[in-house]
């Protein structure tokens, strides 16, 4: 850590505007949510909602601040993704050219379990091209004291303590679910109930695609020697990746990833690229007025430790909270 990130808080980082051209759609479908992107060379084709991170990287230079963060160093592992947040005012869509500006909205100093760190909030505000807002991204970045370790536990979060159960066997998404086919009955479904699950191979291709289209240079999502010498069992799935892995579970009960309002992502600890992760959705609450539902996600590893927590609030036609008929 070359500066003290305390003196960061309020800084602007005057952004651009980029178009979310056919070949990043597709590149950033492929990576993190394979067999969506289909369409993604189509004009208008909505998007997976994390592609929203390469925007806001695009066109502010993310890059340039965690640089900042790093001293230049990007082996350096004191600095390391905690969480994203973002809010929807429409889909993100290939052709569609976005103008952002990012500011750092808060530094705070946490002392935990795994030691003494600072929490760096970016806010990205994204609008298209005519001013109209698209959505608003907060990116936490971890930051470690120098007197901490980075290396002694791999962990990518703030190491506060996570529900470490195990997920549950699926059997209430399928008693509610006809293959994951958006024709959830609501009205069948009690708050606390699982209503949707699915299961991903990390897959250390994408993780090297993803590298390569945020030209991100950590060593720990592509050099396997690198992470061999942290004492890692191989390499780090890119935080987007495990985000997407929630957006598509929530995703499961709506009709397209345009339902998507918000997502909140809360990085607990690495997951990486032998690991076998199970997401869950849970409902949570049921607005009729505004045709949303709720949802609290969790990503399991295959010991049914969390490696990954988050929200999703998700539009559903309303004919799904039509009563159920015999």
């Amino acid at each position: 850590m070359s500066v003290d990130p305390a003196q960061l808080e309020g800084r602007t980082f005057e952004g651009g505007s980029t178009t979310l051209e056919p070949w990043l759609a597709y590149l950033w479908s492929k990576a993190t949510a394979p067999g969506t992107g289909a369409a993604a060379d189509e004009t208008g084709w909505a998007a997976p909602p994390s592609t929203g991170v390469a925007i806001a990287r695009e066109a502010t230079s993310l890059s340039t601040i965690e640089e900042t963060l790093r001293g230049g160093d990007w082996s350096d592992l004191s600095v390391f993704l905690g969480g994203h947040r973002f809010s929807f005012a429409r889909p993100i869509r290939v052709g569609e050219t976005y103008r952002a500006q990012a500011s750092v909205t808060n530094v705070s100093h946490i002392t935990g379990g795994q030691g003494s760190f600072h929490v760096v909030t970016i806010t990205y505000d994204v609008t298209t091209e005519d001013g109209e807002p698209a959505y608003e991204l907060e990116t936490d970045l971890i930051v470690r004291d120098d007197e901490g370790d980075a290396s002694d536990d791999g962990d990518e979060g703030t190491g506060f303590a996570a529900d470490e159960s195990s997920p549950s066997s699926g059997d209430e998404a399928e008693s509610h679910r006809s293959e994951a086919d958006g024709s959830t009955n609501l009205n069948e479904c009690s708050v606390g109930e699982t209503i949707a699950r699915r299961v991903f191979d990390v897959d250390p291709s994408s993780m090297q695609l993803l590298s390569a289209v945020l030209r991100d240079p950590n060593p720990i999502h592509f050099d396997p020697a690198y992470t061999e010498r942290c004492g890692y069992p191989g390499r780090v799935n890119q935080g987007p990746i495990n985000a997407e892995y929630l957006a598509q579970t929530a995703l499961e009960i709506a009709d397209s990833s345009a339902d998507l309002r918000t997502l909140d992502v809360r990085y607990e600890s690495f997951v990486f690229e032998t690991d076998t992760v199970t997401v869950t959705a849970t409902l949570s609450a049921v607005d009729h007025e505004t045709s949303a539902v709720e949802l609290d996600l969790a990503a399991h590893t295959g010991d049914g430790s969390v490696a990954v927590t988050g929200s999703a609030v998700v539009s559903v036609e309303t004919d799904r909270f039509a009563p159920a008929t015999d």
